[in-house]
C-alpha cells in the first residue's frame, strides 16, 4: 500500500490526507489541506490551494486551508493579482456562475465579464461596476 507520493509545488499524499510543505524560521512542518480528497485533488499553479472533485480549497499556512462555499472545482479559475501573493488570501476566482474574493462571493458580480485591472484603487471589473480588494466601487 502506497503511503507517501508527492502531488507537485510542496504538496503530498501520505496516510489518506493532502498536505502541503510549509517553511519559517523555524525550519519546515506539514500543513493539511483538511478535506481534500486524496485521489482526486489538484493543486492550483499561482496560489496555496487547489480542487478536488467535490470543492475548492484556498488559504493556507500559517492559516488553514478553507473551503470556498459553493465555488465550482470543474469550472474555477484563479485570477491572481499582481499585487498578490501566494497564500494572502487577496486572490479573486470565478467559475460558470460566481466570482469570490478570497473566501467570499460577491454578490451580483458578473463572472463572464470580470477582468483584473490591477491598479491602485480598482482592481477588477464587470459589465455591472469596479471592485477592489473584493469590494464593489460606486
Amino acid at each position: 500500500m502506497e503511503t507517501f507520493r508527492t502531488v507537485k509545488d510542496g504538496y503530498f499524499i501520505t496516510k489518506g490526507k493532502v498536505y502541503l510543505w510549509w517553511g519559517n524560521s523555524d525550519g519546515n512542518y506539514p500543513v493539511e489541506v483538511i478535506g481534500a480528497d486524496p485521489k482526486t485533488f489538484i493543486p492550483f499553479d499561482s496560489i496555496a490551494g487547489g480542487t478536488d472533485k467535490k470543492s475548492v480549497f484556498y488559504g493556507g499556512p500559517p492559516e488553514d486551508f478553507s473551503k470556498i462555499d459553493g465555488a465550482d472545482p470543474k469550472t474555477i479559475k484563479v485570477l491572481n493579482p499582481k499585487r498578490g501573493c501566494w497564500n494572502c488570501g487577496d486572490c479573486y476566482f470565478t467559475d460558470d456562475k460566481n466570482v469570490y474574493y478570497g473566501l467570499q462571493k460577491i454578490k451580483g458580480a458578473d463572472p463572464k465579464t470580470f477582468t483584473l485591472l490591477n491598479l491602485d484603487t480598482i482592481d477588477a471589473k464587470d459589465k455591472n461596476r469596479k471592485y477592489f480588494n473584493g469590494e464593489p466601487i460606486e
